[in-house]
């Protein structure tokens, strides 16, 4: 297990640092206008993804190792036919409800027409990929789940952006297009992965389907991961909305640089994860206590030094690696690195509540600092821009950290915190 886990966690720590350097290399290529136009884009596709693929991933990992477990092969069958069918119909009618409220002009997305067919083929290829996730996760290999997504096409992306951009003039179609092309091939490399990892013993019963039982169980996976993603993406998505391209590059480029700050809160969430749960099993509260201040201490000595670079001397940094047009990003980046700071000194508070089988208290938590983020993003972006993005994002961080941390000690009886 614990082999596992930091498999992924390395594997997670490397797509974040190849997305990093997708971004520059885009942000380089295409100006901040243009720039702007296709971090709104990559934004709103997790957007779109929600009634695909929420919560499928994490449903199918549990309901197919139960199956293996107890041997259900029918029902493996069935949950896998299930899943596949509901990507295709849900995609199917993503694409309608687009088409309408796109030509009815109830989406303002002027100027974009050319690029959402990209968009939506980008939202199915993503929840296929969800879906094989799920499954191969329940087939006890975590690790062989993430290679595609997090190593195969974050690696294709940017050698593909990097060719194109050294043959041609990089342009956002051409961007989009190899967005499209890295989850095509994800998606084959999947399909490989997931025939050698299938037991023989699938291939012979009848399927067999518990649909209802199966959309009933949907529903706590979906809205945890519905409400996360909101979080992740919605700061950038309103300023796309309420402000201009070049405002929407800036937060996109804030919130990249930003994710440097987290990377050893990522990292050390996926190591202690495992003896989280073994202590959990145990009731080794002490052992817990002990796992959670060590990783908030290691974390927050870690995240530090990045976020007062960040605070101190963002304009230089920012100018220095993605040019000095996004330079203008400086005060954003400084926001949410405060945003991260805490979230460092706060330790674990996520895992620990997921590990110990308390997902309703994130949940909750998760869905008062989405709230807490909007309204201050629709009250703050149009007169601030990318900025007034940038604390609405760090208060729900805060505010998010902070309702954990007291759930933490409330169900827990431990302090997850660096003191």
């Amino acid at each position: 297990m614990i082999k596992n886990f930091l498999s992924v966690g390395v594997i997670n720590a490397f797509a974040l640092l190849v997305g990093f350097l997708v971004s520059v290399l885009l942000a380089r290529s295409l100006g901040v206008e243009v720039f702007g136009q296709y971090s709104f884009i990559m934004s709103l596709v997790p957007l779109l993804a929600l009634p695909i693929a929420a919560g499928l991933p994490q449903l199918l990992t549990r309901e197919i190792a139960g199956y293996i477990e107890l041997k259900q092969w029918g029902l493996f069958q069935g949950g896998i036919k299930s899943a596949y069918s509901w990507v295709g119909l849900s995609s199917a009618v993503l694409v309608l409800v687009c088409f309408v409220f796109f030509l009815s002009g109830l989406i303002p997305l002027a100027g974009y027409g050319f690029v959402i067919p990209l968009a939506l083929l980008l939202v199915g290829l993503n929840g296929l990929n969800a879906v094989r996730q799920g499954i191969m996760r329940g087939l006890g290999s975590p690790s062989m789940a993430v290679l595609p997504e997090m190593l195969v096409q974050p690696l294709l992306l940017l050698v593909s952006l990097f060719v194109l951009n050294t043959l041609f003039d990089l342009n956002l179609l051409a961007a989009l297009s190899a967005h499209v092309v890295s989850a095509l091939f994800a998606m084959i490399s999947a399909v490989v992965i997931l025939r050698r990892l299938l037991p023989e013993e699938v291939h012979g019963p009848e399927p067999e389907f518990r649909k209802k039982q199966w959309l009933k169980a949907l529903l706590p996976f979906g809205l945890l991961q519905i409400f996360a993603v909101l979080n992740l993406n919605i700061g950038t998505v309103l300023v796309g909305f309420l402000s201009t391209d070049a405002e929407v590059a800036a937060m996109r480029v804030a919130e990249k640089f930003s994710q440097l700050i987290v990377l050893p809160v990522i990292i050390s969430n996926f190591v202690i994860a495992p003896h989280i749960v073994v202590a959990w099993k145990k009731r080794d509260m002490e052992r817990m206590q002990l796992l959670a201040r060590h990783s908030a201490r290691a974390t927050f000595l870690l995240c530090l030094p990045f976020s007062m670079a960040f605070i101190l001397w963002g304009e230089p940094l920012l100018s220095l690696v993605y040019g000095e047009a996004f330079a203008i990003a400086a005060q954003p980046l400084s926001i949410i690195a405060f945003g991260q700071i805490v979230k460092g000194f706060c330790g674990p508070v996520g895992i620990l509540l997921t590990m110990t089988n308390h997902e309703g208290e994130t949940l909750k938590c998760h869905i008062v600092a989405l709230l807490v983020s909007v309204s201050l993003c629709l009250l703050l972006i149009p007169h601030y821009g990318a900025s007034g993005a940038a604390v609405g994002i760090s208060v729900g961080l805060v505010v998010w950290n902070a309702m954990l941390g007291i759930s933490v000690y409330r169900n827990l009886r431990i302090k997850p915190s660096a003191i």
